[in-house]
């Protein structure tokens, strides 16, 4: 089959012409509503809104619709009498802030429309959007949705629609979706370098520990720099050296991380643990070069295993030179 690029990223959807930010995933939301009431109509459900026939076709799908109270929403659903749904999108583990909330709950008009929610949506799951966001927003009820429940719904509906038309949006919207919900694209083979410390977590046990024996590794989401999306690789420096690179397997959220693994801290705040897989050897020592002893670092993949460079700090420069080419 051929293929399609722009701008040397690969487009598997047309939704994928016009990127993959936040803006694109609602813009292919809103048009796959448009173009499937069998998708509409499973949403509002999903929501708790009334979604008979009349209502469905009466429905106004809006993308940036822009209020007099300052800013666009990224999407809303509107039918007058009815429901009135505003959706705030993001990549990533990420969620929208209590300000943002309350300039859309602002928005709403109870005698218009007397049922009024906020939609968060993002690769969060249910529960970690449980732990961090609000129920209501000034008395508003908030509901948060992930991309891959999205994406879901639009593979099920594809299943049981009889129009070919219908089909092809909602195959091109679950495949555009599905790259939300995995965070992190599969084929990115940068690895995010860490600092592995001798220090004990429990007497006799240390964060080597935790990478060598448990074949596991984690950190908080999205705090002080750390990601808010899972890599594909991690890798370990020790000692001013690369000591490893892994594949993360899998990964999970944990608030307490001793619930876990008894010799891992009490915590009180979200983390991605890690499940690691084999460790990849450099074929020569790499040393840290230039950069700071506990600094975090992305590389390539190769620029870490192939022996090309020297330090850690010349596989990170590569890495900027070739992101900065595309």
């Amino acid at each position: 089959m051929p293929t399609l690029t722009k701008s040397k990223q690969d487009c598997p959807t047309v939704f994928a012409l016009n990127g993959t930010s936040e803006d694109s995933a609602s813009y292919a939301l809103g048009w796959t509503l448009l173009q499937s009431s069998h998708l509409l109509t499973t949403l509002l459900e999903s929501l708790n809104c009334p979604a008979t026939p009349d209502i469905v076709e009466r429905t106004e799908i809006l993308l940036q619709a822009h209020h007099k109270n300052g800013g666009y929403s990224d999407l809303e659903l509107l039918c007058v009498g009815e429901f009135h749904l505003i959706f705030e999108a993001k990549k990533h583990w990420s969620l929208p802030g209590n300000k943002q909330l309350l300039l859309y709950a602002s928005r709403f008009n109870p005698e218009r429309t007397p049922l009024c929610k906020v939609i968060t949506v993002s690769a969060a799951s249910d529960d970690y959007a449980a732990r961090n966001l609000p129920t209501t927003v000034n008395d508003y009820p908030l509901t948060h949705i992930s991309w891959g429940n999205l994406a879901s719904m639009a593979k099920r509906n594809k299943s049981v629609s009889g129009l070919s038309i219908e089909k092809l949006w909602l195959g091109q919207l679950q495949k555009h979706l599905k790259g939300y919900d995995l965070m992190t694209p599969p084929n990115d083979n940068q690895a995010y370098c860490v600092v592995l410390s001798t220090d004990e977590l429990r007497p006799g046990y240390t964060w080597v520990d935790v990478v060598e024996k448990d074949s596991a590794y984690f950190h908080p989401v999205g705090l002080n720099g750390w990601p808010s999306s899972p890599p594909n690789y991690i890798a370990f420096r020790k000692h001013g050296k690369l000591l490893s690179v892994h594949h993360i397997d899998s990964y999970n959220v944990v608030t307490d991380l001793s619930t876990v693994n008894p010799n891992w801290p009490n915590t009180t705040v979200d983390h991605f643990v890690y499940s690691l897989g084999p460790a990849m050897v450099p074929p020569r020592a790499i040393k840290n070069g230039k950069i700071y002893a506990s600094g975090r670092v992305w590389c390539a993949l190769d620029t870490l295993l192939s022996g090309a460079h020297d330090t850690i700090q010349d596989a990170r420069n590569e890495t900027k030179r070739r992101l900065k080419d595309v």
